[in-house]
C-alpha cells in the first residue's frame, strides 16, 4: 500500500542547466524502486515503519528519454 494517496503522487525530472545533469523526485512507489536502483541517490524520506516514501537523487544523461510518439 502507498504512503500518499493517489492524487499526491508525483514523479518529477529537472534538468539543471548549470550542473549539466537531470535531478528526479519521487513519491510514486513503481519510480521510487527504479530510482533507488538505477539513480545517484542523495536522500530518501522514510515512514515510522521504515519504508521508503519518498527519493531524491540524480540521474545519468542516458537515462532520460525525450521523445514524441
Amino acid at each position: 500500500m502507498a504512503y500518499y494517496d493517489r492524487e499526491e503522487q508525483e514523479t518529477i525530472y529537472n534538468y539543471d542547466v548549470y550542473e549539466g545533469r537531470w535531478r528526479v523526485y519521487s513519491t510514486y512507489p513503481s519510480h521510487i524502486k527504479a530510482i533507488l536502483k538505477k539513480c545517484d541517490v542523495i536522500r530518501t524520506t522514510t515512514d515510522e515503519e521504515g519504508k521508503t516514501i519518498a527519493v531524491d537523487g540524480y540521474a545519468k544523461t542516458n537515462q532520460i528519454r525525450l521523445y514524441q510518439q
